[in-house]
């Protein structure tokens, strides 16, 4: 697919990073341009099917475009009548359509074993196939070292700087899109050349977020050096933070062990949600029995603070987390 493509009737978003989903719905309708009134924001599971289907069947009001976001669309039940929807949509040739998913994969239908043998892999499942070359089906997954490039690029779109800067904002970011993208928002407004040092700067600015994101990363060397920057005085909410983000993994580690969906666990995490893409990363670190050793270091952390220690508090959480 292009870089930026020219947007068809249908979209289909899914995919664990969400910040590039919400870009490629943002960049579909600033190309449509739809009128306030011509453009419909549902929620799959809050809104009825019944008022989903109609406001696909609903033609545009005036000359502009009609454009229909319907999100959580993994929990809706009547595919027929989307495949049907598909097949009739010349009728309605005005009304685009973006489809956002909580799945972190399009879903696919396995073949049996006797297919397997016969060379048969997975298909997408019949409301994602019927799409075919009337839409475009995007997964929106975390950067690799295979698309490093278009990682850059990403980053440069949004503000200009070199490529070794733009590697260096990813890299201290931990590649958390949403990060890099708020730090970005903060760079174009800058008025010199950015730099390695303005990077490090502005991210420097929450060192007690940084201690608690990377210590649950497992990113133990990250946690040191943001522990020497936080002060004295912080320390007891930063335990708290700690004891608080360590509940919240657990909550996510526990739903998967469960197979829960997605969309099941953004709900638990309520105005939390957007939480969910970094904590699906690292919750297989937090099963039971370890959230029980790292909360006895707390307590021990916590008691000691308060007992007026201060030196090397935060350095022991780190060594036994």
């Amino acid at each position: 697919m292009k870089k930026n493509p020219e947007p068809r009737q249908i979209t289909w978003l899914c995919g664990p990073e969400i910040v590039l989903v919400e870009e490629v719905v943002n960049h579909v309708c600033t190309f449509i341009g739809p009128e306030p009134w011509n453009r419909a924001d549902l929620v799959a599971g809050d809104d009825s099917e019944r008022a989903i289907w109609a406001a696909l069947d609903q033609h545009p009001l005036g000359t502009s475009a009609r454009v229909v976001i319907v999100r959580h669309a993994e929990l809706l039940k009547d595919w027929d009548r989307w495949i049907q929807w598909v097949k009739d949509r010349s009728r309605n040739p005005r009304t685009y359509v973006i489809m956002v998913s909580a799945e972190l994969a399009v879903p696919k239908t396995d073949p049996t074993r006797e297919e397997r043998r016969n060379g048969a892999k997975s298909e997408p499942q019949p409301h994602i196939a019927c799409i075919g070359t009337k839409g475009h089906v995007v997964e929106c997954k975390p950067f690799t070292t295979a698309t490093v490039q278009r990682s850059l690029e990403w980053v440069k779109s949004k503000v200009h700087m070199r490529d070794g800067v733009a590697k260096h904002l990813l890299e201290r970011s931990n590649w958390d899109l949403r990060l890099v993208r708020d730090t970005c928002l903060k760079l174009s407004v800058f008025p010199g050349e950015i730099t390695l040092a303005v990077v490090n700067a502005l991210l420097a600015e929450q060192p007690r977020d940084t201690f608690t994101d990377a210590l649950l990363a497992l990113d133990r060397k990250t946690a040191l050096l943001a522990a020497a920057s936080i002060p004295t005085s912080e320390i007891g909410k930063v335990i708290g933070l700690l004891d608080s983000s360590l509940d919240t993994a657990g909550m996510i580690h526990d739903m998967q062990v469960e197979h829960r969906s997605p969309s099941e666990m953004a709900k638990a995490l309520g105005a939390q949600a957007f939480l969910l893409t970094p904590l699906l990363r690292i919750c297989k670190h937090y099963d039971a029995k370890r959230r029980l050793a790292i909360r006895k270091v707390l307590a021990l952390a916590d008691e000691a603070y308060r007992n007026g220690q201060t030196v090397g508090v935060l350095e022991v959480i780190v060594t036994f987390w």
